[in-house]
């Protein structure tokens, strides 16, 4: 019988490592526990206390004593078995083989321990250390190398709910002498109720769907391996399902209760199941009875880091006092880093080598295989900081075992199994609610154009208008920006059923632009249509160049050039397609006219591009942007600078970037405020930059809204306040002089013979809130020396200079204003206790009052 997959179940495990509630990854599947999962505890259900303890001391004497108790009982029902007890560095385990020590000595309890793959030996060196108190035998096991390459797999046919957590508890278990005859003490869940674990205070303040409750529950965050798109839509899955079971719950306990059946249940009840195959299990801290104690302990109380660790000191007062992983990062002393098994360079391309036989014969598994970012070029990058590096490879974790579940389930899947929320099939759009910002038009104009006239400059700025003209359909997954199918006048034209507004405010005013193509889309894949397309933009006043979206080519394309689904790693594959689209392109048009401008689409990277482009037959690329690492990918993220350049293989025109102070931004119409674009006009002809390159698109002036399916937004109506904004673009640029609409190519053109220094800027001059002075500090031999320097790019005139020395707070020392620019403080009867900050100021040379002030605050070591 075929089945559809369980997305809401999938987005829950690429956020927070399992399925929440009793979902499974198939729809359709009994909702109640499977048999073989054997929690020794049934789901619980927390209510809030009818009595609150709200006395610390009699708080961790109780909690120490319940759980003595339970211990003890646990034990005399165990008493034919021996105790062991998965020793970690945590305080979890300890507190349990303390325990056991405590209310029965004649025990022979022994501990074992490994690494759980952490990546340092925390765990062996703190669990050494409490077995050398406790006079306990300890045993320690190292994880196998292939560990992970073997057991991975294992993990998704032995539960109805894969999971990434406890994938080495096989091979632990295996290297032991256990037998039935032996009894685990495990350790689970005593962090939920003693160290409050991803617990607050006022959790019962908050709404299950309160932001707070996700950014606390999640464990992965997977925008930097999925797409933006397949992203946005598992995130709004998983928010949706974590409020639904949050839902479930009283709010005094709400996090609580759902920790301990989602957590525990799912994610570490995996390892529950794989211990029973094994040995006996007991788990001290699920106890009803502890439990119930610990909601009626004030979360004050239950939630302050010194309340676990002044229970542990009434099991033994020895044993708390040593380092563990719940420490203080300053107490834990004595370990060494190792090397992480799963994320180790052979099993990465393990992982990889995994996904990409599996692309090969099963495509993007419902979309969620995405070859942009599954490269591992991009992916695998040493210089990504831990734990971000961590949490991205358990990102990429996640995707390799979701390509085997779903390579082991194939067959059972129904056609049409695609990545959707779960109103997919609902056409109604959810208009955005955000108001276009006002802008007082008329002003900004007259203010810009009189600080031009100002400048009186002779300088001529090509601004650069190029359109990026995309078709893409909904099921397309890389695509954000979309419309129904019989509705793609919208995504190319412009058209809401009032005309073309391209056609209207462009191409009927005949204003210069460059139109860049996509020639590759499955909505243009008929010649008819696609010839329409090209004739509606090819005007005497427009240039067609060529634009490429790799990952959303046609499938018909990729069957008629033999694509793999690696194939742009090929530079001769990638000169092809290329060549392809640029060949369709010229014989659409009037006597088969040559194209020579190319811009790829914003998440196409490809090894060697621009020798490809140049093989394709392309003098010009406008794909690139400085350094804009919001709308560009970190490869692709690079110090290019602004204007025209050549690389060697081509000319260059970027897509223009400026500065917001510290903000690097794309000069995109959408997002570029009208004020903001007129600033940057001025600042292009004082700073003498050749060109504009400004970013648009076919939607531009398209009003969209959220439509559930895969969060895009579908254009459905025209956005007046967009076209006002253009409109008075265009007449700004008329009325300044030093300003003219150019194509790419005629702006290439008119800049071939300038210098290399004058066609090219640093982007970063092109700044809208520049640092206008910098205070620079330094201590030599009790001296303070301090410079202030002037960013003469936004600030002209003949300056002078004044400095205060400012100790704890209060000014003790004044040099005022002189023309020089460097000043020195005598620091040397000051200790290493104080703060000593700097005030500089300026003022130009004819007035009376401080232009600016800005103060540094000096690290200072005597």
């Amino acid at each position: 019988m075929s089945k559809q997959i369980n997305w809401e179940a999938w987005a829950s495990y690429f956020f927070f490592g399992y399925p929440l509630g009793n979902a499974r990854y198939l729809k359709d599947e009994d909702a109640t526990e499977p048999a073989d999962l054997n929690l020794p505890v049934e789901r619980v259900h927390l209510g809030p206390a009818a009595q609150t303890i709200s006395n610390y001391e009699c708080a961790t004497r109780q909690a120490a004593d319940v759980f003595l108790h339970v211990l003890e009982r646990q034990l005399q029902r165990r008493a034919d078995f021996n105790p062991v007890v998965f020793l970690s560095g945590g305080w979890d385990s300890r507190a349990i083989l303390a325990g056991i020590r405590k209310v029965a000595p004649e025990r022979n309890v022994e501990a074992y321990t490994t690494t759980y793959d952490g990546g340092n030996n925390k765990e062996q060196v703190f669990a050494a250390q409490v077995t050398n108190c406790l006079s306990v035998p300890h045993t320690i096991i190292e994880l196998s190398d292939n560990y992970y390459q073997s057991l991975s797999e294992q993990a998704l046919t032995e539960s109805a709910f894969s999971t990434n957590m406890h994938i080495w508890m096989h091979d632990f278990l295996k290297k032991t002498p256990l037998t039935r005859n032996h009894v685990n003490f495990d350790g689970y869940a005593g962090d939920l109720i003693f160290r409050g674990m991803k617990q607050g205070i006022d959790d019962d303040q908050l709404s299950p769907d309160s932001d707070e409750f996700f950014r606390r529950f999640r464990v992965q965050i997977p925008s930097t391996v999925l797409s933006k798109p397949v992203y946005n839509t598992l995130e709004k899955l998983a928010r949706k399902v974590l409020a639904d079971e949050l839902a479930k719950y009283p709010s005094e306990t709400r996090a609580l209760n759902f920790l301990i059946n989602n957590r525990g249940a799912r994610a570490v009840g995996y390892s529950i199941a794989a211990q029973r195959k094994y040995i006996e299990v007991e788990l001290p801290f699920m106890d009803k009875k502890l439990l119930q104690l610990a909601t009626k302990i004030d979360p004050a109380i239950r939630l302050n880091p010194s309340f676990y660790p002044d229970i542990l000191k009434k099991i033994n007062a020895k044993v708390a006092a040593l380092p563990s992983t719940n420490s203080p990062e300053q107490e834990q002393i004595g370990w060494t880093e190792k090397p992480i098994i799963k994320h180790s360079e052979a099993n990465l391309k393990f992982m990889f080598d995994e996904i990409g036989g599996f692309a090969k014969d099963f495509g993007n598994a419902g979309g969620i295989v995405d070859w942009f970012t599954l490269d591992p070029a991009k992916t695998v990058n040493s210089k990504r900081a831990q734990p971000f590096l961590r949490r991205h490879n358990q990102t990429l974790e996640s995707v390799y075992l979701y390509t085997k579940w779903f390579k082991h389930h194939h067959n059972q899947l129904a056609p049409g199994n695609v990545l959707s929320d779960s109103f997919a099939f609902d056409e109604e759009i959810t208009a955005s609610t955000k108001q276009p910002f006002t802008e007082n038009f008329e002003g900004i104009k007259a203010k810009y154009k009189s600080e031009i006239e100002a400048l009186s400059s002779n300088h001529k700025l090509h601004f650069n208008l190029s359109v990026d003209v995309e078709a893409f359909p909904i099921s397309d997954y890389y695509a954000s920006q979309t419309a129904y199918e019989n509705e793609v006048n919208k995504l190319i034209f412009g058209d809401f059923g009032y005309g073309s507004v391209l056609e209207s405010e462009l191409l009927s005013k005949e204003i210069p632009c460059t139109y860049f193509i996509e020639g590759y889309s499955p909505l243009l894949n008929n010649s008819g249509e696609f010839s329409r397309v090209i004739s509606f933009f090819n005007r005497e006043h427009t240039e067609i160049g060529l634009h490429c979206h790799a990952f959303s080519i046609d499938e018909g394309i990729k069957k008629h050039l033999n694509l793999q689904h690696d194939w742009y790693r090929d530079e001769n594959k990638l000169t092809e397609v290329l060549r392809w689209g640029k060949q369709r392109i010229e014989s659409a048009l009037p006597n088969s006219q040559a194209i020579t401008s190319f811009r790829s689409g914003r998440l196409d990277v490809y090894p060697n591009m621009e020798a490809c482009i140049k093989n394709a037959g392309f003098s010009i690329d406008s794909s690139l942007m400085d350094s804009v690492e919001e709308n560009y990918f970190e490869t692709r993220s690079s110090i290019i600078g602004n204007g025209v350049f050549n690389n060697g293989y081509l000319t260059e025109v970027p897509l223009t970037s400026y500065r917001i102070g510290d903000k690097v931004r794309g000069f995109n119409f959408n997002s570029t405020s009208f004020e903001q674009i007129c600033h940057l006009i001025y600042l292009s002809i004082k700073f003498k930059l050749p060109c504009l390159t400004m970013l648009l698109h076919s939607w531009s002036f398209g009003k969209g809204g959220q439509s559930s399916l895969l969060g895009k937004n579908v254009q459905y109506e025209p956005d007046e306040h967009l076209i006002e904004k253009f409109r008075h673009l265009v007449s700004f640029v008329e009325q300044v002089s030093n300003t003219q609409f150019s194509t790419i190519s005629e702006t290439v053109k008119a800049t071939e013979h300038q210098l290399k220094d004058e066609k090219c800027q640093q982007a970063n001059r092109l700044n809208l809130k520049p640092e206008l002075i910098t205070v620079n500090c330094e201590i030599n031999r009790g001296s303070l020396i301090a410079s202030t320097h002037v960013n003469q790019d936004h600030l002209d005139g003949i300056f002078v200079y004044a400095f205060y020395l400012v100790v704890n707070g209060e000014v003790v020392d004044k040099h005022l204003y002189k023309a020089d620019n460097l000043t020195k403080f005598d620091i040397s009867t000051y200790d290493n206790s104080i703060e000593i900050a700097v005030r500089a100021f300026i003022k130009r040379e004819s007035e009376k009052k401080p232009l600016i002030a800005k103060t540094t605050v000096v690290s200072y070591s005597n």
